[in-house]
C-alpha cells in the first residue's frame, strides 16, 4: 500500500532506513550512520497492485504495517502526514477531511 514518508534532506533516502536494524541493508554512509535530516514535509511512496498495477490506497498516518512480521512498522503519525492524508482524501474523494478511515484511496503528489 502506498504511504507517506520523509525523506533525507542530507542522502534522499527515507528516513525509515537511518533507523536501527535498517543501515546494514544500504552502502549510503549517512543511512548506516544513523543521522537522518528528515524533511518535515512528506512524500507519496505510491504502490501498485500486481499484476493489474492498479495504484493502491495510502495507509494511513500512525498505521501498523505488516504486524507480525520482522519487517513491521508503523506509519508516521506527525502532524505533516496527517494534513497531507487528509488533503489527498478531498484531491481523490472529494471527502471532507476530519477522521479519514485507513481504506481510503490516495493518490498523494508523487515521489520523484
Amino acid at each position: 500500500m502506498s504511504v507517506l514518508v520523509h525523506g533525507c534532506r542530507r542522502c534522499g533516502h527515507q528516513q525509515a532506513w537511518h533507523e536501527s536494524g535498517n543501515g546494514g541493508y544500504t552502502p549510503c554512509r549517512c543511512c548506516r550512520a544513523g543521522t537522518s535530516d528528515p524533511d518535515p514535509a512528506p512524500t507519496l511512496l505510491p504502490t501498485w497492485s500486481s499484476p493489474d498495477g492498479i495504484r493502491e490506497r495510502l495507509w494511513e498516518p500512525g498505521s501498523r504495517r505488516n504486524a507480525g512480521t520482522m519487517h513491521a512498522t508503523t506509519t508516521c503519525g506527525c502532524d505533516a502526514c496527517h494534513a497531507a492524508f487528509r488533503a489527498e482524501r478531498v484531491a481523490t474523494d472529494g471527502a471532507s477531511g476530519g477522521a479519514a478511515p485507513s481504506s481510503q484511496s490516495g493518490q498523494a503528489r508523487a515521489a520523484g
